[in-house]
């Protein structure tokens, strides 16, 4: 969710809670008032009552007395005050109506009578109702007011907070140029641009001399490896050395010529690392792997593996041509190296992933590792344990997730090509 969405929620929720508890506070003490005055109003009655049966001496007529409801019958002895509510069908209304009664006695003439003054509490709950309901009415628009108002105002407040995510989300390590943020008044914002400026402005710096730093040290470290190799193949020519010092001499080359892939392999992927390869194209990948199996045909014949391929035509990437090849390569010559002499290498492609699987006993170590640098599954002496970083490298870079599972003896490496 948004933090505009997420904002006017909040906003929306506590204003509408206290608009709640406002209104039931409201609601009982309009309903308190309402009751006391409907109370009060009775007890004015029983005042004028009294007060006209000491002035004389008798009770007065019905009609007389300014009420809703007034009956007055005689009785043999006093009664105690009694206030309660009760319903009287009312023959305006031609209903049950609910009404409050006060019942008292009174001495007029020698004789007690029975007074019941009641009180119509229906207008009452009318003036409530009509009350609650405009008050209702008011929270309603008053909220909807407050929501469409906060949602312009933080459109407009924050627009100088997306503008920054946007040049962010434009901005290009490789080609680094100085980031012109939007001007603000917003003390907050202000701060956050000068901070990401400065933070930008050290990536580049930190990206540049990266850079600089991996490829001086590979061009530094191969050319004395080449000269390491040139020179020891002279010395393999020559025929004035003896068994032991040839043997030695092929092992320095060798060892030369590993450490010479082990150099270009790390500088490639420090290319990639740092988006060196961001110029993306539409890349068949059904032709790249054909063509792949082409080239390694005959190690693939010297090994006698069998190939299972169902590699459906048109599975279009949108990626660097050349990390295309490097993923490809390296996931098939993973597959031929760690292959068994007759074994099989099983290829499947179709528009959600890609899937190279080779036989082989179960690993000993966690299969989590195989993805690290410098990590081997067995200690094949050509191997850089680079190749499969490379891979999962190329694929994240590129929005995909390679993972790992055994299966029926094979070793299987899937790349999920879809986002």
């Amino acid at each position: 969710m948004k933090l505009l969405a997420k904002t006017s929620l909040i906003y929306s929720l506590s204003t509408t809670l206290v608009f709640l508890i406002g209104g039931l506070v409201f609601y009982y003490n309009l309903r308190n008032i309402v009751d006391e005055e409907s109370t009060e109003h009775i007890y004015l009655e029983k005042t004028l009552i009294d007060k006209y049966v000491k002035a004389h001496d008798t009770i007065p007529a019905t009609p007389d007395i300014s009420s809703d409801f007034i009956s007055i019958h005689t009785t043999n002895k006093p009664l105690k005050d009694f206030l309660r509510d009760t319903a009287i069908f009312s023959k305006e209304e031609d209903e049950i109506l609910p009404y409050r009664t006060l019942t008292f006695s009174i001495l007029a003439g020698h004789q007690y009578y029975v007074v019941n003054v009641s009180k119509a509490l229906f207008e009452s709950d009318d003036l409530v109702e009509a009350i609650l309901i405009s008050f209702i009415i008011i929270i309603v628009v008053l909220l909807a007011a407050t929501f469409f108002v906060n949602r312009i105002a933080s459109k407009k407040l924050w627009k100088p907070f997306f503008s920054s995510i946007n040049l962010l989300n434009e901005y290009k390590i490789a080609n680094h140029s100085e980031l012109h943020f939007e001007n603000t008044s917003t003390s907050e914002f202000k701060d956050l641009n000068m901070a990401l400026g400065k933070m930008t402005e050290k990536i580049a710096a930190d990206y540049k001399n990266l850079k600089s730093f991996t490829e001086n040290a590979s061009h530094e470290l191969q050319t004395p490896l080449s000269v390491i190799m040139a020179s020891t193949e002279n010395l393999l020519q020559q025929e004035n050395f003896n068994k032991k010092q040839l043997e030695a001499i092929q092992s320095i080359h060798q060892t030369a010529r590993k450490l010479s892939k082990l150099n270009q392999t790390l500088l490639l992927l420090a290319k990639i690392e740092n988006r060196q390869f961001e110029e993306k194209e539409n890349v068949d990948l059904g032709e790249i792997l054909k063509s792949k199996l082409d080239l390694y045909a005959e190690l693939i014949s010297h090994k006698e593996i069998k190939v299972e391929s169902n590699i459906s035509s048109g599975i279009i990437l949108k990626i660097h041509p050349a990390l295309a090849e490097i993923m490809v390569s390296n996931l098939l010559t993973n597959a031929i190296r760690y292959n068994q002499k007759g074994g099989l290498i099983s290829i499947s492609l179709s528009k959600e992933k890609l899937i190279v699987c080779n036989p082989g006993e179960a690993l000993k170590s966690d299969s989590e590792k195989l993805f690290d640098r410098f990590y081997k599954g067995n200690t094949f002496s050509e191997s850089t344990g680079l190749g499969l970083a490379l891979v999962k490298q190329v694929a994240e870079t590129n929005g995909m997730k390679v993972h790992y599972y055994y299966k029926e003896n094979l070793h299987c490496f899937e790349i999920n090509l879809l986002p």
